[in-house]
């Protein structure tokens, strides 16, 4: 098995999934961070290490990338929202 098979195997995982296998695993781990953020009091750094991401500024730069916004600013709407549902 050489080189040619990984990259084979590359293009057949972005064929099933639409995206690469790293873009797919950064994915799944903002939107568990979403979820962290909504439901638990945790700090956003202890959030961003639950995730797999081993660099803060990594974190932030790729959530806003998916998100469109901070890790805080999510908190913060999303904190919002649940109050104007139950209010």
């Amino acid at each position: 098995r050489g080189l040619g098979d990984v990259y084979k195997r590359q293009g057949q995982f972005k064929k099933a999934a639409g995206v690469g296998a790293i873009e797919y695993i950064n994915q799944l781990r903002i939107k568990r961070a979403c979820h962290l953020l909504t439901d638990t009091a945790k700090s956003v750094a202890g959030i961003a290490f639950a995730c797999g991401f081993r660099n803060l500024s990594n974190f932030n730069r790729q959530f806003r990338g998916y998100v469109s916004c901070t890790p805080g600013e999510y908190r913060r709407i999303t904190e919002g929202m649940k109050a104007a549902a139950s209010g």
